[in-house]
C-alpha cells in the first residue's frame, strides 16, 4: 500500500506564523508611536504640506499659514441672469468674515489620532494616500450680513408699474413694467458659508458662527450638497464665484392689463377761476393726487384715502368751506369741488357709485343733485370699476378749468346722460338781527339765503339711440336757509332836538317774511 504525502503545512504552523506576523506587526506600531510621543502619527497633510513628525506646536504654525494664505482668497459674488444685471463684486474671504479655526481643527485631528491605529495599519497595508487634516471654519456673521445688506441696497429696486401715457397730439399709449429687485441675505448668506467650507476641504465640518447678532443661534447647518454656487479651485488662489440668491417682486399693474383699454368712457369739467389763490392751490393738490389712478375690475375708489389728509402739512390751505350750512374758513377748502366734478365723470363713465352725499345747498359750480361733498375722516366718495378691464383716471386743473377724463372699455355709440327729476324748490324767508350799534335805518346782508331743493337724479344709457337703461341713482333734498339780514337801530337827534327811529322798508316788523 502506498502512501500519499501532502507538501501543505499543518495547521499548527500556519497558526504559529500568524501569531508572529502580527507579534511583529505590533511590536513595530507600537515602537513607531512611542517613537513619535508628541508628533502626528502616520501621512497627515494639510494642503500640499505634510504634518506627519511635525509637533503640535509646529502643526499650529502650519496651520496659521495655511489660514492666512486662505482668508486672502477672493469671491466673486454675482447677480442671477434673470436679474437683467450684470454687476459683479470682488471681495476678500477675509473682508466676508470667513476664516479657519486653528485650535478647534487641532483639537478635531488629535481625536482622529488617538483612534487611528488600526486606520494606519489598513492604510500601511492597502498603500491608501495621506489623510488630509481636519479644518474647522468660521463665520463673522455680523460682517458678512453686513457685506450683503449693502449689496441688497446698492442694486435693490421696487417693483415699477406699467403706465398708461395720454399723448400730447391725442391718442395714447403704455409703458412697460418692470419688476422688482431685491437680495435674499439670507439664502446668499449660506450659499457663501457652504462654497467657503467646501473650498477650504471636500468634507468640511460645520462652520462656527461669530456673531453679535442676538436672533443668530450660534451655528448654521449647512447642507454640503447645496449646489447653487460654483467654484473654481484648479489652484489654491483661484477666485470663488457665487451667484447670489434674489427675489424678484411682481409689478401690481402690467401693460398686458392696460392694453385692454380702448378708449374715452366719460370725461366731465368744471370752472374754478376766480374763487381765491388758497382755494385754486387746494383743487390743484388734490387733482394731482388723484391724477394717474389705476382701478383694477372690482377695486373701490376712494376719494379720502386717495387724496390723503387735509392739513398743512400736506400742502394744504385756508379757503372756505360749507361747515352746518355756512361758509366758514378751514384747512383744504376747495376739494369739494375736485370730488363734485370727478363725481359727474363718475356717473357718465356708467361706474357704480358706492358711497356719495349731498352738500348743504346746491354750489355755484353744478346743479342740484350733482354734487358730492367730503370731509376728512367722516364723509367719503367711492365709486367702484365693475367693468371687466382696468380704469385709468386723468385730472387736469389748468387756467382755472378742472377736467376729469376715464379711459376704460370703450363702446361705439352708447351715450349716458344724467336727468334731474321731480325736482321742486323751497322758498327762502328773510329773518332780521337788530344792532343798536348801527345806524337805525341801515341794513347789512349777513346771509343771502339759499332756497331748497328736492329731486331725483337719473342715469341713462342709450345704445345708438335706444334707451337701454334709466337707472335711478339718488333722492336728494337741500333744506332751504333764510336770507339774513342786520337792521340798525341806533336813534340820532335832529336839528330840532327831536328823536329819529325810522322803520326799514326792505324788513318786516314781525322779523321774518318769506322771500320767493
Amino acid at each position: 500500500m502506498n502512501s500519499i504525502s501532502s507538501n501543505r503545512p499543518s495547521s499548527r504552523v500556519i497558526t504559529s506564523l500568524s501569531v508572529a506576523v502580527v507579534a511583529v506587526l505590533t511590536v513595530a506600531l507600537t515602537g513607531f508611536a512611542r517613537g513619535n510621543q508628541g508628533h502626528v502619527g502616520g501621512e497627515l497633510t494639510i494642503g500640499n504640506i505634510s504634518l506627519s513628525g511635525h509637533s503640535n506646536d509646529e502643526i499650529r504654525n502650519l496651520m496659521k499659514q495655511f489660514a492666512d494664505e486662505k482668508d486672502r482668497v477672493e469671491f466673486i459674488l454675482r447677480l442671477p441672469i434673470e436679474s437683467g444685471l450684470k454687476k459683479r463684486w470682488k471681495i476678500s474671504a477675509r473682508d466676508l468674515g470667513l476664516g479657519i479655526d486653528i485650535e478647534k481643527s487641532l483639537t478635531l485631528n488629535e481625536s482622529a489620532q488617538d483612534n487611528g491605529l488600526l486606520n494606519t495599519l489598513k492604510s500601511w497595508v492597502n498603500h491608501s494616500p495621506a489623510t488630509h487634516a481636519l479644518l474647522s471654519t468660521t463665520v463673522n456673521q455680523e460682517v458678512l450680513d453686513s457685506v450683503l445688506n449693502q449689496l441688497k441696497k446698492s442694486v435693490g429696486r421696487p417693483a415699477r408699474n406699467a403706465q398708461f401715457i395720454i399723448l400730447s397730439k391725442g391718442g395714447f399709449a403704455t409703458k412697460h413694467e418692470h419688476p422688482g429687485l431685491s437680495i435674499d441675505t439670507g439664502s446668499s448668506s449660506k450659499t457663501i458659508i457652504t462654497a467657503w467650507s467646501n473650498f477650504i476641504q471636500d468634507t468640511p465640518a460645520a462652520p462656527t458662527v461669530q456673531s453679535a447678532a442676538p436672533s443668530t443661534s450660534g451655528k448654521f447647518a449647512i447642507s454640503p450638497s447645496d449646489s447653487s454656487y460654483s467654484t473654481t479651485t484648479s489652484s489654491g488662489q483661484n477666485p470663488i464665484e457665487i451667484t447670489l440668491t434674489t427675489t424678484l417682486t411682481k409689478p401690481e399693474i402690467t401693460s398686458s392689463e392696460l392694453s385692454k383699454i380702448d378708449g374715452e368712457i366719460g370725461e366731465y369739467s368744471t370752472r374754478f377761476g376766480g374763487t381765491g389763490k388758497s382755494r385754486g392751490r387746494n383743487i390743484e393738490l388734490a387733482t394731482e393726487k388723484i391724477n394717474g389712478t389705476i382701478l383694477k375690475p372690482g377695486e373701490i375708489f376712494s376719494y379720502n384715502k386717495t387724496v390723503g389728509p387735509r392739513v398743512e402739512s400736506a400742502g394744504f390751505e385756508n379757503a372756505p368751506v360749507i361747515i352746518h350750512g355756512e361758509l366758514v374758513p378751514g384747512v383744504g377748502g376747495g376739494i369739494c369741488q375736485v370730488s363734485s366734478t370727478l363725481y359727474n365723470a363718475v356717473l357718465l363713465s356708467d361706474l357704480k357709485i358706492v358711497n356719495r352725499s349731498h352738500h348743504a345747498f346746491p354750489v355755484h359750480y353744478l346743479p342740484a343733485g350733482r354734487d358730492a361733498t367730503v370731509v376728512d375722516g367722516a364723509i367719503d366718495f367711492k365709486f367702484q370699476n365693475n367693468t371687466p378691464v382696468p380704469i385709468y383716471i386723468s385730472a387736469t386743473s389748468r387756467h382755472g378749468r378742472l377736467r376729469f377724463r376715464l379711459f376704460g372699455k370703450y363702446t361705439r355709440g352708447r351715450e349716458v346722460s344724467i336727468q334731474l327729476e321731480e325736482h321742486t324748490l323751497q322758498p327762502v324767508w328773510l329773518e332780521k338781527i337788530v344792532d343798536q350799534n348801527l345806524p337805525a335805518g341801515s341794513i347789512r346782508i349777513k346771509d343771502k339765503g339759499h332756497k331748497g331743493h328736492r329731486l331725483k337724479v337719473y342715469r341713462v344709457v342709450k345704445d345708438n339711440g335706444i334707451v337701454m337703461q334709466h337707472e335711478f341713482i339718488s333722492r336728494d333734498h337741500y333744506k332751504p336757509f333764510p336770507k339774513i339780514v342786520i337792521v340798525g337801530t341806533r336813534t340820532m337827534r335832529g336839528s330840532n332836538g327831536l328823536t329819529i327811529s325810522p322803520v326799514p322798508q326792505s324788513a318786516s316788523p314781525t322779523g321774518q317774511q318769506i322771500l320767493q
